[in-house]
C-alpha cells in the first residue's frame, strides 16, 4: 500500500478559495481578504496556477509545462511546493474553486 504525502506527484491541486486573483502585466496578485496577505506571483507560477484544475495531478503539470513552456520539472514542483504552502492551492479533493477568466 502507497501513501502519499502533500507534495506526492500524484495530488491533483486545484486553486484555493481563499484569495482573490488579479491579473498583472507579468503574473499576477494574491490576496487573501482575511488577513490581507498579498502574494505576487510571475508568469511561470502564474502559468502553473492557471493550470491547477483539481484533474491534472503534480506529475502531469510537470510534463505540461515542459513541453509546452519549456519549464523544467524541477521548477515546476518548486512552485506548485511554495502554493501549497501558502495556501493557494490544494488537493482537488479539498477544495473548488475555478480561477476568473476560465
Amino acid at each position: 500500500m502507497s501513501t502519499t504525502h502533500s507534495t506526492g506527484l500524484d495530488l491533483r491541486p486545484n486553486v484555493t478559495d481563499r484569495f482573490v486573483w488579479e491579473p498583472l502585466p507579468d503574473g499576477c496578485l494574491l490576496y487573501e481578504e482575511s488577513t490581507g496577505d498579498l502574494i505576487t506571483l510571475n508568469d511561470p507560477a502564474e502559468l502553473i496556477l492557471s493550470h491547477c484544475d483539481g484533474e491534472r495531478s503534480i506529475q502531469e503539470l510537470c510534463t505540461l509545462m515542459e513541453s509546452e513552456f519549456e519549464l523544467v520539472p524541477a521548477t515546476t514542483r518548486t512552485l506548485i511546493e511554495g502554493l501549497l504552502s501558502a495556501g493557494v492551492i490544494a488537493d482537488s479533493s479539498s477544495h473548488n474553486f475555478t480561477p476568473p477568466g476560465s
